[in-house]
């Protein structure tokens, strides 16, 4: 429609290849093999998306079991803390920073497996959310960034410079150093770094 055919093939081939590197390890991955994921989202973390919501098919895509799934039930849902306790999720993902802080020291989240070996991780947000907030393109690089963090050993890349490659070709801009501190130092778990001089 814009005349632009070798630039939508290009992104295109960007997406298929993405996929292609992900469904070639989800392939030999027995899905009871498959990371145990909670997505967190509010202040407190206890709204979720259910399994095949829209909120949390970034997750299920990137090959993380959803710990979630509720007969009739679909989209965002209000889960308790004992639900949560139950799943006892091996990752947690969020995209609040202020549910993020707090979880650390929360007592409530302490005995959960995510919490206890630190793998809880913020998801970056600009411009639009890598899983979420609202469903867009950003959804690849997230796709990227998830599979990293459920297979390192099989999808761990450096993340710096995918970032930088994506937000390259997607958008037309290229990441300072210290951009992409701010960005993603977060989604690994960890403070950004002190800004360079």
């Amino acid at each position: 429609m814009l005349g632009l055919k070798g630039r939508g093939e290009q992104l295109a081939k960007y997406v298929e290849g993405t996929f292609a590197d992900i469904d070639a390890v989800l392939k030999s991955t027995p899905p009871e093999k498959r990371p145990r994921v909670y997505l967190a989202r509010g202040p407190d973390g206890l709204e979720t998306g259910v399994v095949g919501s829209i909120n949390t098919e970034i997750i299920e895509r990137a090959g993380g079991r959803n710990v979630m799934a509720a007969a009739g039930q679909s989209g965002l849902v209000r889960a308790s803390m004992e639900q949560v306790i139950v799943a006892d999720p091996e990752i947690i993902l969020t995209w609040d920073r202020s549910f993020f802080e707090r979880v650390k020291t929360d007592p409530l989240w302490a005995g959960i497996k995510a919490v206890r070996e630190k793998r809880v991780y913020l998801a970056p947000t600009a411009p639009f959310g890598w899983i979420d907030r609202p469903p867009s393109l950003n959804r690849v690089i997230g796709l990227k960034w998830l599979a990293g963090l459920f297979y390192p050993d099989k999808l761990g890349h450096d993340l710096r410079a995918t970032t930088r490659d994506f937000y390259r070709l997607f958008y037309h801009v290229s990441p300072s150093d210290a951009e992409l501190d701010t960005l993603i130092a977060w989604s690994r778990g960890q403070a950004p770094a002190a800004p360079r001089r």
